[in-house]
């Protein structure tokens, strides 16, 4: 850069900081922002500190920005300014959390946008990776000023996050720590692909980089806040599922994954067993206040209709090879839970054209799972089902090895871990494990 410098002419390196600094002071801010989508920033800005106003006018923006004619790449880095502002914002007024909500949208709908062009031989796929590459480093960024900087430090002091809640209502607290841990389970598996390299999914890695140390900083949570062994809805099972398949990668967090998942499993069974606050399939704030309403079989059989947290606990305790409880697991399944469709999700073929932008109306549900005694029965229907969707490798996601976009869109828009996602790792921790013969199982369009 300095021997391109001639007499009277200097050259800057303007970061996101920079340019955001020049916009709101005016200097850029017609250029870029002008009439609706201006009015609409403003409005997502000034409203930070109420994270659920800021989000709608910021999403308003999304869609503004990506109704317009300009090409995919110039739409996407308008977004990419938008979030630098509402970051620089909310980290100025001391609140994150609608700023780091907005970037999982912008990478989100920026994939959406762009993965067309990254597919292209030409020269229009190094401009699109780059764009996309540098939406996930301002997704990364404000991951790190959030988590990284406040959260992750207190990670092994009892009780601290749960009480950094700012709620003495035991349901507030869950809520939280469920969904913090869904999140930073996210900033974990995005480093571990960037560490990894290519990959259509997550493989067990016994690197002691980012994702390592994420990793432990995970488990740590689990082992200071009990709130984190005991989910009140099953929809939590989501959170859960990124936050073990994580613990499952490092090698070095398998016996905390392991253990994790046998607390949840028992805490499960022993307070269906006693009318306790089993996980219930109703996520109403208001129904969760006063839940179980009714200690009656009626209640709880409709209350645990379906479950994709039992299925998933039951996974990671055959990869470990939990066999007690495994037999525990089984024995619930077969005794008490016969009401109870164990089930999980998997992409279908509508999935590509709907997932990016949250549309519910894809995707399939995997049901009618059996555990059995030991868990092959479970994991053959899963390896089955990989063999025979077509639709799964086909994702964009997938096919072009950026998995952690379709683990993005699962925990935004609130979809299980799709199985298939699961199958590197179990072959890696269980290598010579046979499953048992197949089973026919029931999937039904959503």
């Amino acid at each position: 850069m300095n021997a391109n410098e001639a007499t009277g002419l200097t050259f800057q390196i303007w970061s996101g900081d920079t340019l955001t600094g020049k916009i709101l002071d005016g200097a850029l801010r017609e250029e870029l922002f002008s009439g609706e989508p201006r009015s609409l920033l403003r409005k997502s800005a000034a409203m930070v500190e109420e994270p659920d106003i800021s989000i709608a006018y910021f999403t308003s923006l999304i869609d503004y920005v990506l109704r317009t004619e300009e090409p995919a790449v110039s739409r996407v880095r308008v977004l990419y300014l938008a979030l630098w502002i509402l970051f620089v914002w909310g980290r100025d007024n001391g609140n994150l959390d609608a700023p780091y909500e907005a970037s999982e949208l912008v990478t989100l709908r920026a994939w959406e946008l762009l993965w067309k062009e990254i597919e292209q031989d030409d020269g229009r796929k190094l401009e699109a990776s780059y764009a996309f590459f540098e939406v996930v480093q301002l997704h990364l960024r404000i991951w790190d000023a959030l988590y990284a900087e406040k959260i992750l430090p207190h990670a092994s002091s009892r009780f601290a996050l749960s009480y950094a809640v700012g709620s003495l209502n035991a349901v507030d607290i869950n809520h939280s720590m469920f969904e913090t841990a869904g999140r930073v389970a996210m900033g974990g598996l995005w480093r571990l692909w960037m560490e990894s390299g290519q990959g259509a999914a997550p493989a067990v890695s016994n690197e002691e980089g980012a994702a390592a140390a994420i990793a432990r900083r995970l488990a740590e949570m689990a082992s200071t806040n009990p709130t984190l062994l005991a989910p009140l809805t099953d929809g939590q099972g989501i959170d859960l599922g990124l936050a073990l398949l994580l613990l499952s990668a490092v090698a070095s967090t398998q016996d905390e994954a392991s253990g994790w998942a046998a607390h949840v499993a028992q805490r499960f069974i022993a307070t269906f067993v006693n009318h306790g606050r089993y996980p219930t399939i109703d996520g109403s704030y208001a129904n969760l206040l006063k839940h179980p309403a009714t200690r009656t079989d009626e209640y709880r059989q409709e209350a645990t209709s379906g479950s994709i947290l039992l299925p998933l606990v039951a996974m990671v305790a055959w990869a470990n090879g939990e066999v007690d409880v495994l037999r525990e697991i089984g024995a619930f399944q077969a005794e008490r839970m016969t009401h109870c469709n164990f089930q999980t999700w998997v992409p279908n073929s509508r999935t590509e054209d709907m997932i990016w932008h949250g549309e519910r109306r894809q995707g399939s549900a995997l049901g009618s799972l059996v555990v059995g005694d030991d868990g092959a029965e479970l994991i053959k229907a899963l390896r089955k089902e990989a063999s025979e969707n077509v639709d799964y490798p086909a994702l964009s996601a997938i096919r072009l090895e950026h998995w952690p976009v379709l683990l993005l869109a699962c925990r935004h828009y609130r979809l299980p871990v799709p199985p298939q996602l699961w199958l590197t790792i179990f072959d890696q921790m269980r290598p010579t494990a046979e499953p048992s013969a197949d089973r026919t199982q029931n999937r039904t369009n959503d």
